[in-house]
């Protein structure tokens, strides 16, 4: 990697060289040092731009994706709109996420690395994505109550949920033209108990129901002659960290979230 390197430069080398070859390492129990390496490297070049990324409403950051979700709405190219927040979904979870969609015949207008807030843990970056903006201040308020309130302001008529039989129900019974969201959190759980590379059969299960909620909201749509989209989140992605990797404390000039 080059420090000159554009955004996407970046990205395009992290998703398309960096990853396949920490999949390589991982599956084949290879010593880490050269990934360690390429790793810091990304890891520099994050913290030295980060600043940057938070005021520019086109970089790919994880705060700007509800902007596009509204303006889906604004621009008149969605009656309906199925929002899926996949917590800890990775870059090759969602490429193969979008695979299992395009073989069922789902259109796939765009797939594309976000960044995510810093530090990436559920209560900080979550918070900016379904917020679009980052908030300095903590709150013990649940997110999907956050989303519920702040989409109020928003989209008259909009639904969140956290269980995946309820967005099913919801979808079947009672669809209209609005916003339908989805907190799933079961890929996550998967991934924190899991020491390999966490693209086997196991996580197929989870992808496969999200692509098959898609499918049926979007039939469900089809049905009332309603147009549909639908977008697919991350708070943040995963890692496996080396067994005698070091815990460093955190800096006097910031504070623990637990």
């Amino acid at each position: 990697p080059d420090i000159t390197w554009s955004v996407e430069e970046w990205l395009y080398w992290v998703t398309e060289k960096y990853i396949p070859y920490f999949g390589w390492v991982i599956r084949n129990q290879q010593q880490r040092d050269t990934q360690m390496e390429l790793a810091s490297r990304f890891a520099d070049w994050l913290v030295a731009t980060y600043s940057q990324l938070l005021f520019d409403c086109d970089a790919p950051f994880i705060t700007n994706q509800k902007h596009q979700i509204l303006e889906a709405f604004s621009a008149k190219r969605a009656d309906v709109v199925l929002w899926f927040i996949l917590d800890g979904l990775t870059w090759w979870q969602g490429k193969k996420l979008s695979n299992i969609c395009a073989d069922q015949g789902l259109g796939i207008k765009q797939i594309h690395p976000m960044l995510s807030a810093l530090p990436s843990i559920t209560s900080i970056s979550k918070r900016a994505l379904v917020q679009g903006s980052l908030e300095p201040t903590l709150t013990t308020q649940p997110i999907a109550q956050l989303l519920e309130g702040l989409l109020s302001h928003d989209i008259p008529n909009a639904h969140v949920h956290t269980q995946y039989y309820e967005m099913k129900k919801a979808m079947r019974t009672d669809l209209k033209s609005g916003l339908y969201v989805l907190f799933y959190n079961a890929l996550d759980h998967q991934s924190h108990e899991s020491r390999s590379f966490t693209d086997d059969e196991s996580i197929d299960g989870h992808l496969n129901l999200i692509a098959h909620l898609v499918e049926e909201g979007f039939q469900q749509c089809l049905k009332q002659g309603l147009m549909a989209r639908a977008f697919i989140s991350s708070d943040h992605g995963s890692t496996l960290l080396p067994s005698p990797g070091t815990v460093l404390p955190v800096p006097n000039f910031a504070h623990a979230v637990e």
